[in-house]
């Protein structure tokens, strides 16, 4: 086994239910790299709590959404920032309101159905949480991530020059984690009048993709919805892919949905949507790779470059993890490299 492998992860619990205590501990306890340096159930003394044991991981395992977790989780980024595992029951699914604040609040993932930890499902379930841990040990927070503020910059001016004779047709954009406060950004400062389909892959916890793209109706002023098989591609709307399938084009005028044919791979996938987009746009495509681990779409977004179409990645200091946009930077997929706010200007000029 590899010395990354070996490293020690130091988590630290916090529930609201004595009970859940032994059913977690005994999941974590699955792989020995994993230790647990502290567990709580009083929410009070948590900031002292990390501050003393000085945590990599945070579980957070509720009993149920509550405005006094979302000001918990804001406590403890703005003091004692580190990665934040929300864990709670799949009956909870549908609360896509916490989803969204919590998110905006700091948690990089949320983990459902850990209702199996009690079951017989048990060994899924603890290897769930354990992959779940492993990968959060990897990224680096900070106290908060702030959006940086519109600032002019030097190759946009040379950009309306050189797009002056191109037509482009559709927006695709990949994102995950810190995606949906990005996506908040970038979408917020586009227009009203804004002409070109956009279609979003953000990686999420299934069940949360319709109170999603709810949410982020309130920051456009484009019609935004989750997208239907064979529905018609408009301009100015903008298609969220389903939690359950990939999203791409048939067409020049048809949204595509297809299942998940490799229950390993992911879903929905940045790479199917690019792919999608090589194929029927080519050229007459855009491709913006935003925050998140990983190289989902990563050399797809090089073959979108490759045939002539724009292609964006979001800079490493408005990411919260610079993974995919890093890879696609480094492999050379990425023409321009800007923070969200800068990608809306970047678009807005575009004459479709």
């Amino acid at each position: 086994m590899s010395e990354k492998n070996n490293k020690c992860i130091k988590v630290f619990l916090i529930h609201q239910i004595k009970s859940s205590l032994a059913f977690v501990t005994a999941a974590l306890n699955t792989d020995h790299a994993i230790h647990i340096v502290g567990k709580i159930v009083e929410q009070g003394r948590v900031l002292d709590a990390i501050r003393q044991t000085d945590p990599d991981i945070l579980i957070l395992n509720i009993k149920a959404p509550s405005p006094f977790l979302l000001a918990l989780i804001q406590a403890i980024m703005q003091s004692q920032p580190r990665p934040i595992l929300v864990c709670f029951d799949d009956k909870f699914i549908g609360d896509g309101d916490f989803f969204t604040h919590a998110s905006n609040a700091g948690v990089l993932a949320v983990l459902t159905g850990t209702q199996d930890l009690y079951g017989t499902q048990f060994t899924d379930a603890a290897k769930r949480l354990v992959d779940a841990i492993r990968l959060m040990s990897e990224i680096k927070v900070v106290k908060r991530w702030i959006v940086p503020s519109l600032q002019p910059v030097q190759s946009e001016n040379r950009l309306l020059l050189n797009f002056s004779a191109r037509k482009f047709e559709i927006v695709g954009i990949g994102a995950s984690t810190g995606g949906p406060k990005a996506l908040q950004s970038l979408l917020s400062n586009l227009p009203k009048n804004f002409s070109l389909p956009i279609l979003i892959v953000q990686h999420m916890t299934p069940g949360f993709t319709y109170d999603f793209a709810d949410w982020l109706m309130q920051f456009t002023n484009l019609p935004t919805r989750v997208a239907k098989d064979g529905e018609i591609i408009l301009g100015g709307h903008i298609y969220i892919a389903p939690d359950d399938c990939h999203l791409g084009v048939s067409s020049r005028h048809r949204i595509q949905l297809q299942r998940q044919q490799d229950p390993n791979e992911i879903c929905p996938s940045v790479s199917f949507l690019f792919q999608s987009l090589a194929l029927v746009y080519k050229e007459n495509a855009v491709g913006v790779l935003m925050t998140g681990m990983g190289a989902d779409g990563v050399n797809e977004l090089k073959t979108l470059r490759e045939l002539g179409a724009l292609t964006i990645a979001q800079n490493a200091d408005s990411s919260v993890i610079h993974g995919m946009p890093g890879q696609a930077i480094k492999i050379g997929a990425a023409q321009y490299v800007l923070p969200p706010d800068h990608i809306a200007t970047l678009l807005e000029s575009i004459k479709a």
